[in-house]
């Protein structure tokens, strides 16, 4: 505890230092002072914490008392989640406090179901361990597939209780009028509606560029509002979009990343979504047989992942293995998945660029636009990962 305390004493002098004139750090003191602020972060989440479940013991209202910071009732309400979770598991208070893990992954760990709270106590250290490891999204992701594992040694898969579970509403909002639609959907579905979303609205931002070539005075139309023209058209024009029998022709293709071994008929194995969404194995084989499942196969094989100059547009075996290795937008920091992304020539194909793998990157439209419009470059280093740098 008093080494805690002394890190605490140490971060808080650091940014002191920092805050009397940040023109003047040098750029390796800036890292550690973001680095410092996110220990302090996690000490107060955990001191918060504390001082929550205390007041639930007394019989106060946590919720009430955590508003009195001036937070939404959102953070709020994540907030007395977080102290339920280190009163159940003072260890993730420890390791909340230490600055080893971060309120972000705490929430994590609030997400697992009650009825695998007992196991989560068994494993809860071993969880922890990754934690460490990882960021949050990352252990967000692994804490799902720790939830899978459970539910398969009880005969339960989380694709059978989310389809048991989906649910939707269409409401009017009173003060605009404005219609409401929500849906919570199963994760092969949200899949397939995404990927037809994403489809749809690539296509209306191919028809908006199109229309401003012969009219530079037309409006563009922000993402958000193509999102929901796609989504009126993609419900409400059938008959003009589909073959005459109602089908909708748009491409509802998914991708599914799995151990080829265990599809073949393996008793253990992994798969998942492009965005890391876990998926039971004997699922995918089931959708092996009617779906259209994109694979991504890592090999030649017929299928060349590297083409030189002799295409611009990358095969889709290409596109496969892109999205398979990106997961999104490239770039550092975006969040994009990867159906609402492009595909963008590193060294630009104009400039004899050619149409390789390690010459390839996903990049969300908005990066996209950054790149040819305002001068933005991406690499791509040695090891994979890439940069981002803003115009000389």
């Amino acid at each position: 505890m008093a080494g805690n305390e002394r890190n605490v004493d140490e971060a808080i002098e650091l940014l002191r230092r920092v805050e009397g004139g940040v023109g003047q750090v040098a750029a390796g003191e800036l890292t550690t002072a973001v680095g410092a602020c996110g220990r302090l972060r996690s000490w107060i989440a955990a001191i918060e914490a504390s001082c929550l479940g205390e007041v639930r013991r007394r019989k106060g209202d946590p919720g009430a008392v955590a508003a009195t910071q001036g937070t939404s009732r959102r953070g709020a309400a994540a907030a007395v989640r977080r102290s339920k979770m280190v009163e159940s598991l003072p260890v993730v208070g420890d390791a909340l406090a230490s600055g080893t893990i971060t309120p972000d992954h705490v929430d994590a760990l609030g997400l697992v179901r009650a009825d695998h709270r007992g196991a989560l106590a068994t494993d809860v250290g071993a969880l922890l361990e990754e934690a460490v490891n990882v960021d949050a999204d990352q252990f967000r992701q692994g804490v799902r597939r720790w939830q899978q594992e459970q539910d398969r040694q009880t005969g339960e898969s989380e694709l059978e209780r989310q389809r048991k579970n989906r649910k939707g509403s269409v409401s009017t909002r009173a003060e605009d009028g404005m219609g409401v639609f929500h849906f919570e959907l199963d994760a092969i579905t949200s899949a397939r509606v995404s990927a037809a979303l994403a489809q749809k609205s690539e296509q209306l931002w191919r028809d908006d560029n199109q229309g401003r070539r012969a009219d530079a005075s037309r409006p563009r139309r922000a993402g958000a509002q193509r999102m929901a023209d796609a989504f009126a058209e993609l419900t409400c024009s059938g008959d003009g979009d589909g073959d005459g029998d109602g089908e909708s022709t748009v491409d509802t293709t998914i991708m599914v990343i799995a151990d080829v071994d265990a599809l073949r008929g393996g008793l253990e194995g992994h798969a998942e979504l492009v965005d890391g969404t876990p998926l039971p194995v004997d699922e995918v084989r089931k959708m092996a047989l009617s779906a259209r499942l994109l694979p991504a196969i890592f090999d030649a094989n017929g299928q060349p992942l590297w083409v030189g100059r002799s295409s611009r547009l990358p095969t889709a075996a290409q596109r496969a293995a892109i999205a398979a290795r990106d997961r999104g937008c490239s770039i550092p920091g975006c969040d994009t998945p990867v159906g609402w992304c492009q595909i963008h020539h590193i060294v630009w194909w104009s400039r004899g660029g050619t149409t390789d793998l390690d010459n390839l990157a996903t990049v969300c439209s908005q990066h996209h636009h950054m790149i040819h419009d305002d001068g933005w470059h991406v690499s791509r280093n040695g090891e994979g990962s890439v940069t981002w740098r803003s115009p000389p």
